[in-house]
């Protein structure tokens, strides 16, 4: 049997056609080569893919990003156990129990879930560590400021701060374990924990990831972040804004697995008038926005305990403020004062 040259078969065609067949090559091969590299993209996915699910709640911007496969029924636990404890514990929500207990002020003890009671008695346990820097009963002033900043940007007047002022008591909170209870003794008291409240969401849904088996994962609740095991091999890094220049940062920390990060700041909601800034992080035992610090990050193990931290030394300053943080264990503070420099507890590596 007389053997067939192939060269010879494709010599013999006309141009055209020899040129198709080549183009027609050419294409296979790209497309195995695709083929080839999809396939490679395919095993890297597979060992770093992951989740991420974001939500309004609170006012405040919320996402959750997981690491690893199969992810997404844990994700979405998560997002609902902040949605739950957003329903107990928004104080702008007229349903929400902390409402509750406000509109109950001066009259009566209200019956709640634990969630509310564990948060509400650890606001005021914190409150009595810190002297009443952070103060749970804030309300009354923030609501007087909140209208401030939302209608004529005038600086509320001395004879209604000084009334709110006075219904401004951590002391006069009674919380009842035995039959967990809140009660607020006299009428006007308002509780608000502002971002404390986002903080203790972020607590609960981080336990639910962990409980999960969930390794690595990002939660980020506005200001407050908390972390779980590494970011694929890297610590998970933070941009610490700078309070002056929104498009820049001071620097960058890096949050190993189980730690939380919180910023107080001056810059978010604030209005200036006659030279000065004021802002919505008031200052209990004046009524008016603490004027000693721009920023105040803390790096703790606990988100809840970081929102109350970074708000009570926001609130004395960096001196006291440090102080203040030392006596916490494995917790530091990052500290912009009011004529921006920074100051930071010892150990701190902030990455610029």
């Amino acid at each position: 049997m007389q053997q067939k040259n192939y060269s010879n078969i494709l010599s013999n065609l006309p141009d055209k056609i020899r040129q198709i067949i080549s183009h027609f090559v050419a294409f296979l091969i790209v497309v195995m080569l695709l083929m080839l590299l999809f396939a490679a993209f395919r095993s890297v996915t597979a060992r770093y893919s992951g989740v991420s699910e974001s939500g309004y709640v609170m006012n405040t911007y919320f996402e959750i990003k997981v690491n690893g496969k199969n992810t997404a029924d844990h994700v979405r636990a998560a997002i609902i156990k902040i949605n739950d404890v957003a329903k107990l514990i928004n104080y702008h929500d007229p349903n929400s129990e902390i409402s509750s207990v406000n509109n109950m002020a001066g009259i009566s003890a209200v019956s709640v879930s634990q969630d509310t009671f564990d948060i509400v008695d650890k606001a005021i346990r914190f409150a009595r560590r810190s002297g009443g820097a952070y103060d749970p009963t804030i309300g009354p002033l923030t609501d007087i400021w909140s209208y401030a900043f939302k209608d004529h940007k005038e600086i509320p007047g001395g004879n209604e701060l000084v009334y709110a002022q006075h219904l401004v008591n951590y002391g006069n909170v009674i919380v009842n374990p035995q039959n967990q209870t809140i009660k607020l003794l006299y009428p006007g008291m308002k509780i608000d924990l502002g971002d404390v409240g986002k903080g203790y969401a972020l607590t609960k849904a981080r336990a639910i990831l962990v409980e999960r088996g969930v390794t690595s994962a990002m939660l980020n609740a506005g200001p407050i972040i908390a972390a779980i095991g590494d970011n694929k091999g890297k610590p998970w890094k933070v941009d610490i804004k700078d309070p002056r220049r929104p498009d820049e940062m001071i620097g960058s920390v890096s949050l190993a697995g189980g730690q939380a990060l919180s910023t107080t700041g001056d810059y978010d909601d604030y209005f200036e008038a006659g030279g000065r800034r004021y802002h919505h992080v008031i200052d209990p035992s004046t009524g008016m926005p603490a004027d000693q610090c721009r920023s105040v990050t803390i790096i703790s193990n606990d988100a809840t305990e970081a929102g109350m931290l970074s708000r009570a030394v926001f609130i004395m300053g960096p001196t006291r403020g440090l102080a203040f943080v030392s006596t916490f264990k494995d917790t530091q503070a990052i500290i912009v004062d009011k004529d921006g420099n920074v100051v930071k507890s010892p150990g701190v590596n902030l990455e610029r």
